[in-house]
């Protein structure tokens, strides 16, 4: 995977929040559909010509209709709160899903991107409080955060749905989901770019020419790593996985869990 752009990758959001009522019929004909969801809360608020506790779940889309959604909210037709969220699946055109995840499923990438989007000042508040400070756990329960490479193979395996990232193995992509949906979409655009920056560095300097797959357990044979994730020159059963810190972990490739 080498010079992918931002027009390389398929999107899809979901936005939790409030919509008016000739908002969401807007974008229900045009984008997507509007669903209930039970986690977003209120606190008794009462919106007239509001439909409320609901979330927009998009159609796949390209990276000017990924623009073009998110400039369409503004405070006038969509309220938001502490409770609500928004999720961003990634794909990559004619790439294999498991190349996507080998290369994106690494701990010190996944860590940089936890520090950079709980930084107040340069994301805002909002976004900050959905992952909270320093490395401790937030409080918010639906976009966990990943604190040791072990977590990220656990939760790759398992596509566990409450975590910064997860492994969507269903529809075939990335569901970030640590995202703060900004009444100003304009803003949670402005986020969105930054992160996309910072994936799209990350999937280019994956060379095309090497395998790179999720292992664990007890090491057997190291042949070649770089940058925290599983690469191999020669293929055979042995695929090995180091960290940064020189811990070595070996187990078949999982492929089969990441194809259910």
């Amino acid at each position: 995977m080498k010079n992918l752009t931002k027009n390389s990758l398929n999107y899809g959001i979901e936005v939790e929040g409030a919509f008016k009522s000739d908002f969401a019929e807007e974008l229900e004909e045009n984008w997507g559909e509007l669903r209930g969801d039970g986690s977003v809360n209120f606190g008794g608020l009462d919106f007239d010509d509001y439909v409320e506790s609901e979330e927009f779940v998009s159609k796949i889309l390209s990276y000017q209709e990924l623009k073009k959604v998110l400039g369409l909210f503004n405070s006038k037709v969509f309220f938001s709160n502490s409770s609500c969220g928004l999720h961003l699946h990634i794909s990559v055109k004619q790439v294999p899903f498991v190349r996507l995840v080998s290369s994106v499923m690494d701990y010190e990438f996944i860590k940089k991107q936890q520090d950079i989007f709980s930084i107040e000042k340069k994301v805002g508040k909002f976004q900050a409080n959905r992952l909270g400070s320093g490395n401790s756990y937030n409080s918010n329960n639906y976009c966990n955060k990943f604190h040791s490479i072990n977590d990220v193979i656990h939760r790759a395996k398992t596509g566990e749905k409450y975590s910064f990232v997860r492994v969507h193995s269903r529809w075939s992509t990335l569901e970030w989901r640590f995202f703060y949906p900004y009444r100003n979409g304009k803003k949670s655009l402005a986020n969105i770019q930054l992160f996309l920056d910072g994936l799209l560095k990350q999937l280019n300097k994956v060379s095309s020419d090497k395998k790179e797959f999720f292992c664990s357990d007890e090491p057997k044979q190291i042949d070649y790593s770089k940058n925290g994730r599983i690469s191999k020159g020669v293929f055979n059963s042995d695929y090995v996985f180091s960290d940064s810190k020189g811990q070595k972990y070996k187990k078949d490739f999982v492929l089969e869990l990441l194809n259910n």
